[in-house]
């Protein structure tokens, strides 16, 4: 299975898009490419590249649920500064063995939980 390209949103830590990067995975980074952005903005520019959002803020999920933006797939972030490691290797493994496009993905160091996006 392919990896799918990431888009890093502004609220990821650094160190997550390195270790990522690290891994071999390809992560656009949105506070390096285009701080400042809406979150309107970064799902635009996750569809037009087509990459798969990865960030920390909850607002994506109102936005992708209750108000219908569409985009091929979120992965939502729980986790304290403490399970940096282990939140990385949660997001390694839902790359690594799960099809993310048209899915929303909550990852914890603890659990992943995924629900299908509207419309796929």
């Amino acid at each position: 299975m392919d990896r799918p390209v990431l888009l890093a949103d502004e609220n990821i830590h650094a160190g997550i898009v390195d270790r990522l990067r690290e891994s071999g995975i390809k992560v656009i980074s949105v506070r390096e490419t285009m701080g400042g952005s809406s979150d309107r903005e970064v799902l635009q520019k996750a569809t037009s590249i087509p990459a798969i959002l990865i960030t920390e803020d909850s607002d994506f999920g109102e936005l992708v649920f209750a108000h219908g933006i569409q985009t091929i797939g979120v992965i939502y972030l729980r986790y304290s500064w403490s399970e940096l490691d282990a939140v990385v290797q949660a997001i390694q493994t839902v790359l690594s063995t799960r099809d993310v496009f048209g899915r929303f993905f909550t990852i914890t160091p603890q659990k992943i939980r995924e629900r299908r996006l509207p419309g796929c």
